[in-house]
This record gives C-alpha cells, structure tokens and sequence, in this order.
C-alpha cells in the first residue's frame, strides 16, 4: 500500500503539472480540506478547492516538484497514509517566473476512489 499512497502522489503532481484541474479536483474527497500554500483561507468545499486552484492557474503556468530527499511516507493505518516533505512550485506568467519552497503534508485514504481527505502546504519561511 505504500507504493500506493506514493503512486497517487505522483499523479497529483502530473495533473498540476500538466494544468489538467479536473484530475487534481477527482483526487480530493467531497470532505478534504486543504489549507493551501498561497491563500489564507481554508478550503473545505469541493467549489473553494476548484476555486483555489483556478486562481493559482489563472494567466501562469504552474509546476510542482517534489524533493525526493524529504519525503517521508507514513502509514497511520490499513488504508491511510500520510505523506509530508518539501516541494518546490514553479509559477511563470508573462511577466516573470517565481520559485517557491512549501512544506506539505497529505493524509490520504487509499481505500477511497478520492483519496486526499487532508492537505496542507505552507511556504518554507527565508532565512
């Protein structure tokens, strides 16, 4: 199961990666919610999650990766894991491309057809 909760990571970052919304909202439970890297709010709806990442796609290719070095995979029980580290997100628009390290975390149950029930991702402080 390992290898599961690690294989739906990797999906998410390819849906993000590759701009396709509905694959990275399919993986979100009805009830997830996330607490995202570039908003102050508390996603807890399916609509604030879509709304959430539309905004962070809007006019900006976005990109995410993971440093494989800070991973760490965790299981808290037969089907639920969570999975936490660092990430770096690759936003370019027009005008410029920014870089930015986020921690995050998520809790997912590999026994749902959506498994993301939690997620939390919060930019690595300077310094």
């Amino acid at each position: 199961m390992h290898d599961h909760a690690d294989k739906a990571l990797n999906r998410w970052i390819a849906a993000v990666n590759s701009g396709d919304l509905e694959t990275v909202l399919a993986m979100y439970a009805e009830s997830s919610v996330l607490l995202p890297t570039f908003s102050s709010e508390v996603r807890g709806t399916p609509d604030e999650i879509r709304d959430y990442f539309l905004n962070l796609a809007k006019n900006a290719k976005v990109e995410v990766t993971i440093d494989e070095n800070s991973k760490v995979l965790q299981r808290l029980s037969d089907h639920v894991y969570t999975l936490g580290g660092l990430y770096t997100w690759h936003i370019v628009d027009a005008n410029s491309e920014r870089t930015f390290v986020a921690r995050y975390t998520f809790m997912m149950d590999m026994s749902a057809e959506r498994p993301i029930v939690h997620h939390h991702s919060s930019l690595v402080p300077e310094g």
